[in-house]
């Protein structure tokens, strides 16, 4: 009810049950105009809250943080559709959860939406597509692995040379289980270059081969603020050929395919792949 609205008060009775009691009702249906309620001011909940989400997409986590300290909004609570296991672009969904009725009873103050979805974004992120890798990234990493190939190779000139080292291209792989525990990464990369290596020994070990040397990255990570981040630490050169040096083999792959198999094959249970065309 509000002021000003008006109540018919309406009433049923029996003057023959009644007059035994020497009783006679009278009377017909009476009007009342309402007056001297409170007004009922409306309030937006969601003007006294902010979302914050924190963590690494996609494992955010979603949190209601209030904004306003006075007794109406600091009594206002709130339930997420979703509070963690949360990727940038997903909408999480908050809704008030007093009893809108007794609320006004309460506090004199009505709610003007119960609801509202908020969308994750401006967050860090584990990248998730090979395409949003930024050229400094792979400008970093591609000098990463030659930097790997050819410190593998200064170790042992003694035996080993390589020659005409050429980028062929990437493995790029994403985990199926975005939220769950990954123990080779989020993401995985491996930048592939290929080289002739040549026995450089007195008595040649085996002729000049060409060899594929892939070099493995993981978790490419993208900041809020757009830079990206890849760990160039404990990289190294995937693999073992059949090419024998002085007891020992030449790291890599001599067959693409085998390669392949190896690296991205034996994964296919836990990552998708992207793979750069002519490497399977």
């Amino acid at each position: 009810l509000s002021n000003g609205d008006t109540v018919t008060v309406s009433f049923e009775f029996d003057n023959e049950a009644a007059a035994k009691f020497k009783i006679e009702y009278v009377g017909e249906p009476t009007e009342y105009t309402v007056e001297g309620l409170k007004e009922v001011k409306k309030i937006d909940p969601f003007d006294g809250i902010r979302v914050d989400f924190t963590g690494t997409s996609p494992n955010i986590s979603a949190e209601v943080v209030k904004t306003k300290t006075d007794d109406v909004y600091s009594n206002i609570y709130f339930d997420l559709s979703k509070s963690y296991g949360i990727k940038v672009g997903d909408t999480v969904t908050v809704t008030v959860s007093n009893n809108p009725e007794y609320f006004v009873e309460d506090y004199g103050y009505a709610f003007t939406a119960t609801s509202k979805d908020y969308t994750c974004s401006d967050v860090d992120k584990y990248i998730d597509k090979a395409a949003d890798i930024s050229d400094d990234t792979m400008s970093t990493m591609k000098k990463q692995t030659e930097d790997v190939i050819n410190s593998y190779f200064a170790g042992e000139n003694k035996y080993i040379g390589v020659s005409d080292l050429k980028f062929e291209g990437t493995y790029f792989l994403y985990a199926k289980d975005e939220n769950g525990w990954n123990w080779d990464g989020n993401n995985q990369i491996y930048i592939i270059y290929s080289g002739k290596v040549k026995s450089v020994e007195d008595k040649k070990a085996f002729d000049e081969t060409t060899v594929y040397f892939p070099v493995r990255f993981k978790d490419i990570m993208q900041y809020a603020d757009g830079t990206q981040n890849v760990d160039l630490n404990n990289t190294s050169i995937s693999g073992e050929t059949n090419l024998e040096y002085y007891y020992r083999n030449v790291d890599g792959y001599t067959n693409k395919g085998d390669m392949y198999k190896e690296l991205v094959e034996s994964q296919k249970a836990d990552y998708t792949e992207e793979i750069t065309d002519g490497l399977k």
